[in-house]
């Protein structure tokens, strides 16, 4: 509840940000507590679910916020359009009243776990640590679809550019139908590590029409494959984090795999990009095998951990 009241001052406060210093203290301020509220969310969330619920409520969670960022772009579209500083600050506004709504809603909710301060153990935990590692290399594959495959569509296929939008819609609108779904039988160790090791071929496999697929077609099909291997990997990556996690320190061990997606943020948008755009087919099917090396290897030390 305290880092969402952090996050709503910030976003209250971008429209009175009038220097880049301020602007990047702002900013810093946001993603240190974004990263603060992910991993308090799976912890109260593995918390009040229980062992056998967590892994499902954690895919609803996640439909729920794919359905969010849809009306997030369709607000920050309007404003767009509109083009007006009033409009930008409004939408500011709006999102920061949004986190105080969650504050809310939060104080209505059964207490978490009771907190039992102690060392900082998951620093040891050496096989729980490469997992974290492992996972957030390997969600990079994000950056393909944020980045990588709209520049590819546009400067390397004969696809219309309208193609970018069409897809984006078809990624959000599978996820948010599948992601329930297909995290049924990932909520132990072993079911999670077979997921993501579908989620590793399903990946090469989605490389691999993106490097030779010129048609429409062949896009929309290689954005099916990979919204596939996103919920298979989304559901296998939340059944090991909890999983390997001891039931009274589930806090700083969430909170350690949560920093280690932020790996992706860092190194994604570079390693796609200079892959896909600078080396061309090659790229994408050195990136597909890649990713499937990763989940692999992820899988067996989940398993060994």
């Amino acid at each position: 509840m305290g880092l969402l009241v952090v996050l709503a001052g910030a976003f209250a406060g971008y429209p009175f940000v009038r220097s880049y210093f301020l602007l990047v203290v702002v900013m810093g301020v946001v993603a240190v507590a974004e990263v603060g509220v992910s991993g308090a969310c799976s912890a109260y969330l593995a918390y009040i679910a229980g062992p056998e619920l967590r892994v499902r409520a954690r895919a609803f969670n996640q439909a729920v916020t794919n359905a969010g960022f849809v009306v997030g772009a369709a607000g920050a579209g309007v404003v767009l359009r509109v083009d007006t500083a009033a409009g930008y600050v409004v939408l500011l506004l709006v999102n920061s009243l949004s986190f105080v709504v969650g504050v809310f809603v939060l104080a209505t909710m059964p207490d978490g776990a009771p907190v039992r301060r102690g060392p900082v153990v998951v620093l040891a935990d050496r096989r729980y640590l490469l997992v974290c590692v492992l996972n957030g290399l390997l969600m990079t594959y994000i950056a393909l679809f944020t980045v990588a495959l709209p520049l590819w569509i546009v400067g390397r296929t004969g696809a219309p550019g309208w193609t970018v939008g069409i897809l984006v819609v078809l990624n959000t609108v599978l996820v948010v139908l599948w992601q329930v779904r297909v995290s049924r039988g990932s909520d132990t160790v072993a079911g999670a590590a077979g997921a993501i090791r579908w989620a590793g071929w399903l990946l090469l496999a989605a490389c691999l029409l993106f490097a030779f697929g010129r048609h429409v077609l062949v896009l929309v099909l290689g954005v099916v494959v990979l919204s596939l291997a996103e919920v298979l990997h989304a559901a296998g990556s939340w059944g090991l984090s909890f999983g390997l996690a001891p039931e009274d320190k589930q806090g700083q061990y969430l909170g350690a795999f949560t920093m280690g997606t932020r790996i992706y943020d860092t190194v994604g948008p570079g390693l796609v990009t200079g892959l896909t755009l600078g080396v061309g087919a090659l790229g994408w099917v050195v990136l597909g095998g890649l990713y499937l090396m990763l989940a692999l290897v992820m899988a067996r030390v989940g398993e060994r951990a």
